[in-house]
Parts: C-alpha cells; sequence; structure tokens
C-alpha cells in the first residue's frame, strides 16, 4: 500500500449521525507521560458515570520503540470485557513512514474484523495526520459481536501520538447507525473535541 487509503463511503451517514455541535471540554484531563513529552486530552463521555478504570503500559517494543500504552474504560467495568475504551498509545523512535505505521493499523483490523476498505471513513487528514472512523461490523473470532473504532493518529519527526476510543456491542451493519454499539454518537461528539484540544509539551 502506497499510502493511507482516502475512504468515505461512511462520512455522509458519519457526519448526520454525529452533526457539528461539539461539547465544552472536560476540566480534567487525561495524561500520558512518553520519555520526552507528555500529551493530555479530554477525559472520554463515559467518565461522567464514575471515576474510570485504567490500565497504563509502557516499555520497549522488538523494533527498539519506546510505548506507552495509557487505557480508560466505564468505572465497574473489567479490561476483559469492556463497552468502552479510550486510550493513548505513544511510540517513540519509531523508523517508519506514516503512511506505513497506518496502513499497520487497517491490516490488523482487516484481518481481525468483518469490514472493507470502503467501510472505513477518512474525518480528516493532513500531511502526518489521520483521523478515521472503523465499523467493524462483527470480529472474526466472535460473530456475535462488533465494535466502532475512532483513531486520531499524528506523527512528530520519528514519534507517533496515537488517541483512540472503541465501543463494543452486538454485531452489526455498518451501513445501519440505528444498530452501532451504545453511547457511539455521543462518544464520538466528545471524542473529536478532546482530540482537537491534545496539548503534547516536552518533558
Amino acid at each position: 500500500m502506497n499510502g493511507p487509503p482516502r475512504l468515505w463511503a461512511l462520512s455522509t451517514i458519519f457526519w448526520s449521525v454525529v452533526g457539528f455541535g461539539l461539547p465544552a471540554h472536560a476540566e480534567v484531563r487525561f495524561v500520558a507521560v512518553a520519555e520526552g513529552f507528555t500529551v493530555s486530552v479530554g477525559m472520554p463521555d463515559f467518565a461522567t458515570h464514575g471515576v474510570p478504570e485504567e490500565s497504563l503500559q509502557s516499555g520497549i517494543a522488538a523494533a527498539g520503540q519506546h510505548i506507552v500504552i495509557d487505557e480508560l474504560i466505564p468505572a465497574g467495568e473489567s479490561f476483559d470485557a469492556w463497552s468502552s475504551l479510550y486510550a493513548m498509545k505513544i511510540e517513540e523512535g519509531v523508523d517508519l513512514r506514516f503512511e506505513a505505521y497506518v496502513s499497520q493499523l487497517l491490516s490488523i483490523y482487516l484481518n481481525a474484523c468483518d469490514v472493507s476498505t470502503d467501510m472505513i471513513a477518512v474525518i480528516a487528514q493532513e500531511e502526518n495526520y489521520l483521523r478515521i472512523l472503523i465499523p467493524c461490523q462483527s470480529y472474526k473470532d466472535d460473530p456475535s459481536t462488533g465494535e466502532v473504532a475512532v483513531f486520531d493518529i499524528r506523527q512528530q519527526e520519528d514519534d507517533f501520538i496515537n488517541i483512540y476510543q472503541h465501543w463494543r456491542g452486538p454485531a452489526f451493519s455498518a451501513q445501519d447507525t440505528s444498530g452501532w454499539p451504545e453511547g457511539v454518537v455521543a462518544g464520538l461528539k466528545r471524542f473529536m473535541a478532546n482530540a482537537d484540544g491534545a496539548i503534547i509539551s516536552a518533558n
């Protein structure tokens, strides 16, 4: 693949569902600290229903890059059975072009989900930046369950910042938004406001 696909099949559906009115940023922020910089974003929609559960992982990957993955799920849920997951993944020192990095992400979904490239919606795209929506109608290893995922990916030199959220529920049709997992519409509005307001600062 020579670059991230410019896929617009769901864009009309996406904007008709989400609209353009975005909520104010939350005062409490979600913060991920890497070696060279810190990223902070607003809290997810489900944080209004209790303090989220958090999982933080960091270390050196096989390819040598430093990785931080900080994840939040709704209060009282487990990381084995969540309804929504909000996260930041930071990778420093990655020897990949932006297009190759995105291609790796897309291949994960195409291999694991009932989804085709024409179902993926590009919400925003600039040089070294991409925001995409992926409707995984069902998991190949669990056909009764699916998810909707949104990714906000940006590159700074050889570092990558991926802000993302998943909503999980019963299997659905990508074209029928009424069957999408619960919370997607309100959650997407908050997610986009949070990602737009991301603050990146040097350590």
